[in-house]
């Protein structure tokens, strides 16, 4: 089989992902024979933390030491959510998440259309009322504008519309999620896996997309343990 082959995948609702690799069927995983392991630098965004114990997962089981570092240009699998950057790098999907918009747990408003989240969101609606909820100032937290789940949310629901100039910036989903569990009036962007993992007892969510894809992006082919990583992540 070519090992450089790389079929298309069906995109998940709006999203276009560039290619996946059956690498379980060509390269079944194998115990390590040798007493050194490779090391094998990785990176994941703060979205795709969950994505992350994943792969250490199947590093435990392959011959591979992982090594998380600090910047992707350096790591030979980085995890991501949504689309990379420069579509002509190896992009393989690896699973897949939803987009959820969350409120405060104490905050009467039933679940938003897309419309609704998108007039919220752009600063059209401002005040909780007019989404069927209490006479109260919307606070809308978002992420600052080069992380994955931020780009994410500005394509699957803002059409590339800007975000209201009064929304408050956090700097990490366990900063998003305080000030949901914080601020009665808050409202932010999550995906289901954060929520489930930062347990967000201060809050519920109100919105959730269609399905958006996990990608382990890689500088080139992956090749030898990479690929049997990747493989183990595609299972």
């Amino acid at each position: 089989m070519n090992s450089g082959h790389r079929a298309p995948l069906a995109a998940p609702g709006r999203w276009i992902v560039l290619a996946a690799l059956m690498l379980s069927a060509c390269a079944p995983a194998t115990p390590a024979t040798s007493l050194t392991a490779q090391v094998v630098p990785v990176y994941g965004t703060a979205a795709a933390q969950p994505w992350l114990i994943k792969l250490y997962d199947c590093g435990a089981t392959q011959s591979a030491v992982l090594s998380e570092v600090n910047d992707p240009q350096s790591a030979a699998v980085v995890l991501q959510l949504g689309q990379p950057r420069d579509p002509l790098i190896p992009a393989f999907q690896v699973g897949q998440e939803t987009l959820e918009l969350w409120t405060n747990a104490q905050n009467p408003t039933p679940g938003l259309n897309a419309a609704q989240a998108r007039q919220l969101f752009s600063g059209q609606i401002v005040n909780w009322k007019s989404v069927d909820g209490e006479d109260a100032p919307v606070n809308v937290w978002v992420y600052a504008a080069d992380d994955d789940l931020q780009q994410v949310f500005e394509t699957a629901l803002m059409d590339s519309r800007p975000v209201t100039s009064l929304a408050r910036l956090a700097s990490s989903p366990r900063e998003m999620a305080q000030a949901i569990a914080n601020d009665r009036n808050a409202i932010g962007i999550m995906s289901g896996s954060l929520a489930l993992t930062l347990a967000i007892a201060g809050g519920h969510s109100v919105f959730s997309s269609e399905p958006i894809p996990v990608l382990a992006i890689t500088p080139s082919e992956p090749q030898g343990t990479v690929r049997d990583l990747l493989g183990c992540m595609q299972k």
